[in-house]
């Protein structure tokens, strides 16, 4: 995530993840299964990020952004998989 993005890396995790939440009643086993991974994630993420996120505005390090940038992709991924559009 670029420095302009890590502003509000939170909500947009936090958006996505809602957005799959809607949906995993219609997912499959596998495809719940990798959600409730990602949702962990981003719980550990907000962790131990979100309280410095309030402070300041680029307060991940470059591993706190690979994990967002990560998870990003994770939802994305899962997103396709629900829509039909990719593999599970």
């Amino acid at each position: 995530m670029a420095n302009d993005e890590s502003t509000d890396w939170m909500g947009v995790l936090k958006q996505a993840r809602d957005e799959l939440r809607v949906k995993m009643h219609l997912a499959s086993m596998d495809a719940r299964e990798h959600f409730t991974a990602l949702d962990k994630q981003v719980d550990e993420l907000e962790a131990e990020y979100g309280p410095k996120a309030k402070a300041a505005v680029h307060v991940l390090d470059e591993t706190g952004r690979d994990v967002a940038r990560d998870l990003k992709a994770g939802f994305e991924k899962l997103r396709a998989s629900l829509a039909g559009d990719g593999p599970e």
